[in-house]
């Protein structure tokens, strides 16, 4: 019986957007990442692990809202992160 357990290795550009904190726009980030990575691995993907994640870009923004101008402000921020992700795996190649 021949082997058909294919090893691979991926890199993957994330994005992920929070208004909450910026640990749940980084799990926003890597939410999709199973999803990506089985796209482009042909057979079953059995195993995924990162070995490598570099920050591309990381930004907070602040923004005032007032309602009907009367009221006090409030400061809503917005934090935004690009990851590039590297991934090594195994499948099964059917």
């Amino acid at each position: 019986m021949e082997n058909k357990l294919v090893t691979f290795t991926k890199t993957v550009k994330l994005h992920g957007t929070s208004t909450k904190s910026k640990e749940d726009a980084i799990q926003n980030a890597f939410t999709p990442l199973q999803r990506m990575v089985s796209q482009d691995v042909e057979g079953v993907m059995i195993y995924m692990k990162p070995i490598d994640v570099e920050v591309e870009s990381y930004q907070e923004k602040e923004k005032k809202a007032r309602y009907l101008g009367i009221f006090s402000s409030r400061t809503m921020v917005t934090y935004d992160v690009t990851l590039q992700v590297t991934v090594e795996g195994s499948a099964i190649d059917l």
